[in-house]
């Protein structure tokens, strides 16, 4: 597992977090986090996903990503937008569940909600970091508390 602080230019991490928390940027409700009935709301926008390529017209807008990801073969981009709660929730280990090697988590905002990783720890949610780490690695996202949400981009790709 690798942890990557301003992992993007300054500029090209202020133009995405832009797109991304600004009026514009359409998102969709799901009522679940995990799995369908585990009672953890958000709201997400599916980038890309293999089988729909692309499933948005803002896939170039993560090229930068990509590109300092080394990303070869892409599976999905997923957007994460998980409202706070009182107290921290982990919403449920899993693996994301695509044939690939990496899969990594760009943290668009600070907050302190953390990615907990069974087994391997837990990363903090601060702006412009990305963790990179084995598919198969289970994890959890886990709640904040102290902004109004959590808001991360998921990468599955092959290296």
């Amino acid at each position: 597992m690798e942890v990557h602080d301003n992992f993007l230019l300054d500029d090209e991490f202020e133009s995405l977090k832009e797109l991304l928390i600004g009026p514009w940027f359409p998102w969709f409700y799901n009522d679940y986090a995990v799995q369908m009935g585990d009672g953890h709301p958000k709201y997400k926008h599916e980038v890309y996903h293999a089988k729909s390529n692309p499933s948005s017209g803002y896939l170039s807008n993560f090229y930068p990503c990509l590109n300092k990801l080394g990303a070869k073969v892409l599976y999905r981009i997923l957007v994460n937008s998980m409202p706070s709660s009182l107290e921290p929730i982990n919403t449920g280990y899993h693996v994301d569940g695509f044939p690939c090697n990496k899969t990594a988590i760009l943290y668009v905002n600070t907050n302190d909600g953390w990615t907990e990783f069974k087994n391997h720890g837990k990363v903090d949610c601060i702006a412009n970091r990305i963790v990179v780490f084995d598919s198969t690695f289970e994890h959890s996202a886990v709640t904040s508390t102290n902004v109004d949400r959590r808001l991360v981009v998921n990468f599955n790709y092959e290296t």
